[in-house]
């Protein structure tokens, strides 16, 4: 992921919120994630907390 904390795609400002979680250990956890606006971000929120499934492991990342 980038680092910035805005990035502009089209012509619209994209800002960096933080999706927070806990495990069941009591460990804090952030993944950063951009969304055009907070109601934006809120949404993306409960779109992952609807639909969201484990996926494979991650092996290896290509640097490009």
């Amino acid at each position: 992921m980038n680092n910035k904390t805005v990035v502009n795609v089209d012509g619209q400002n994209w800002y960096m919120f933080d999706l927070k979680y806990t495990d069941c250990d009591g460990r804090s956890f952030a993944i950063p994630f951009y969304a055009t606006s907070r109601d934006h971000a809120a949404c993306i929120v409960d779109d992952i907390r609807n639909t969201a499934t484990l996926g494979d492991q991650i092996i290896e990342i290509a640097k490009c």
